[in-house]
């Protein structure tokens, strides 16, 4: 029974289980921020972290405008989601989408 028991007492396996809701979020976003392969893409901090910003834009139907302001401030590649990079170059495009990209080659 855990009546006159001190927090220090209870089994790491307790300490874990009670900690663990807040320290969860708090691991995801350093290694989003930090860790992740696509941490070193220049972008707003919270697109790193949650898609919740970009579906505001989204919602309010300001994605062209969003897109035009993110690339004049941090360049041809921006991060806009934890697992998404927009790039605004011709080149880039051809390379992701056309038909014989690298990419499109190593599925075959």
């Amino acid at each position: 029974m855990l009546v006159g028991c001190a927090f220090s007492d209870l089994s790491p396996i307790i300490k874990t289980g009670v900690l663990s809701p807040a320290l969860l979020p708090t691991v995801v976003i350093l290694y989003r921020l930090f860790l992740h392969p696509l941490s070193r893409v220049p972008g707003p901090r919270l697109a790193a972290i949650s898609n919740v910003w970009h579906a505001y834009y989204a919602r309010n139907g300001r994605m062209l405008e969003l897109g035009k302001t993110l690339h004049k401030k941090y360049g041809p590649a921006v991060r806009v989601g934890p697992n998404e990079v927009w790039f605004d170059s011709v080149e880039a495009f051809k390379a992701i989408y056309g038909v014989f990209s690298p990419l499109m080659l190593q599925y075959e």
